[in-house]
């Protein structure tokens, strides 16, 4: 349902009276804030997706990733699990799923509920979203463009988005995919109650357990999944390393954004990019290394830069090998010993 033509005239009446600084952004995007500020979301929507600007792209894009918490088929599977969705994710404190007061004791879903649900939804209702999402914010490319989000749309202190914030936002989006496609290309169809029945029984719910009680989980499903995960798990990785350059070289010292690298502002007063900016230049070290499996044999060393062992992803990936291919066989919850090398050596690995 889009705005009516009265509000459309009545916030052109109002634009009048707003400074110029205030009206650099387009109508749509003015119409879309109201909105927005009144937990509107889908005709904050309407008036985003109406909007031709970097602006209202980035906040149409975000407010669609608000949407799909309510989306009917989301909704109606976090009942049978007995959760409730937040109401408006935009408004920071409701972020969190709930459980329901009727949540029955011991833990029951509704019955019949299984892991092919989740996938579906996922895959069917969520993928197109975050797919739509990284088109929208790939637009915002300006480097002096700020996007601001008020108190009144979140409910936290006014912030603004800068170009840093847009790219790590994507670098999340498509690991959103990434995870999605993942899920998708192995057998996950678990009756949920079967599996909470475990815990029921004697002794402890084990790895062991698990894998002997579902004996296709983590199976081959859809293998023409896992290429397009190896590009998403690719665009992840560079779009963060991306973002983390932008935030440390273009961004003004002492500047506060959505996301802010550790010690940029120091442990101390006055002090500026402290030691733990060395353990994210670590980290960005270790996202190569983890590039680098996904397309064949790379060595893995630990956070002290110490070596680990030789991994290869390239045949998980080309959709050749399952991840219940590459687990070692458990005795409850510990590997049996040498079955890490036996798992690798499926995988092509050492």
């Amino acid at each position: 349902m889009k705005p009516s033509s009265f509000t459309r005239w009545l916030f052109l009446m109002v634009l009048t009276l707003i400074p110029q600084a205030i009206r650099a952004s387009s109508f749509d995007v003015v119409v879309g804030r109201f909105y927005l500020a009144q937990s509107n979301l889908p005709f904050a929507y309407t008036a985003f997706a109406n909007a031709s600007d970097p602006e209202g792209k980035v906040l149409k894009g975000l407010t669609s990733l608000a949407l799909i918490q309510r989306e009917t088929n989301t909704v109606n599977l976090l009942n049978k699990l007995h959760y409730t969705s937040p109401t408006n994710i935009w408004q920071v404190q409701t972020v969190g799923y709930q459980e329901s007061p009727t949540r029955p004791t011991p833990y029951r879903t509704v019955s019949g509920t299984r892991g092919a649900q989740l996938v579906s939804i996922l895959r069917d209702t969520h993928l197109p979203v975050l797919a739509q999402a990284e088109t929208d914010l790939a637009v915002f490319t300006d480097n002096s463009q700020l996007v601001p989000l008020g108190r009144s749309e979140t409910g936290n202190p006014d912030i603004n988005l800068d170009r840093g914030d847009i790219l790590m936002i994507r670098s999340l989006l498509a690991c959103g995919r990434f995870l999605v496609k993942i899920a998708n290309s192995q057998n996950i169809d678990v009756v949920v109650n079967d599996y909470l029945l475990l815990d029921e029984e004697p002794g402890p719910v084990t790895i062991e357990k698990v894998l002997s009680r579902f004996p296709d989980l983590a199976k081959l499903a859809n293998s023409a999944d896992l290429p397009f995960a190896r590009n998403e798990a690719k665009n992840a990785i560079n779009l963060y390393k991306q973002a983390s350059e932008w935030i440390r070289s273009s961004r003004p010292l002492g500047v506060v954004r959505l996301f802010n690298l550790p010690g940029s502002f120091g442990v101390n007063s006055g002090e500026v990019y402290t030691a733990s900016l060395a353990d994210e230049a670590k980290f960005r070290a270790k996202l190569d290394e983890y590039a680098a499996l996904l397309d064949g044999s790379s060595a893995i060393t630990g956070f002290d830069n110490g070596p680990l062992d030789t991994f290869n992803g390239k045949p998980f990936f080309d959709g050749s090998i399952s991840v219940r291919a590459l687990l070692p066989s458990f005795r409850k919850n510990k590997i049996r010993q040498g079955d890490v090398t036996d798992a690798l050596a499926k995988a092509g690995g050492m």
